[in-house]
């Protein structure tokens, strides 16, 4: 009966002991131990590929199509970033221009895609009445303006 006696003693003084250390033992170490890790998991890329091909389609018109070496997809960011990238813009659900870069990136939320350090040119009898070639330090588009640009010193050359 003692021993009994002991033995429930002891749980209780072992669960008590457990309960004050868990209300009064500080837990922001562990906390910020914790934020740590996922913002790290989040900086992470979830997807990875080699040889991919990519596109922004929306409502059944095509805006771009790119072909990269490889490919890292983060779900959680919404962000792609893409490199040795092949590439071409559509027009009228046609190819109207050509592109080529070390690396791209889509965010994919934005609809927005930026490339770097792009080399282009236009797609002859695609529309336009002159063929050309451009580089500029980045390219941008995004689908609430359609629309192409040529961000830091651009060079155009009209053939």
């Amino acid at each position: 009966m003692i021993g009994r006696n002991v033995v429930i003693g002891g749980l209780i003084v072992i669960i008590l002991t457990s309960f004050v250390w868990a209300l009064f033992a500080p837990k922001e170490e562990f906390r910020s131990f914790l934020r740590q890790k996922v913002a790290e998991q989040v900086k992470e890329p979830d997807l990875s590929f080699k040889k991919v091909i990519l596109s922004e389609v929306v409502d059944g018109i095509t805006y771009w199509e790119i072909e990269a070496e490889t490919s890292h997809i983060n779900n959680d960011t919404g962000l792609a970033t893409l490199d040795r990238i092949k590439g071409k813009f559509f027009e009228n659900d046609r190819p109207n221009l050509k592109i080529v870069s070390p690396k791209a990136y889509w965010n994919m939320k934005d609809k927005e895609i930026i490339i770097e350090t792009p080399l282009g040119e236009n797609i002859p009898n695609a529309g336009s009445p002159h063929n050309y070639t451009f580089k500029a330090d980045k390219l941008r588009w995004s689908l609430a303006t359609k629309r192409i640009e040529l961000l830091g010193h651009p060079e155009v050359k009209i053939k």
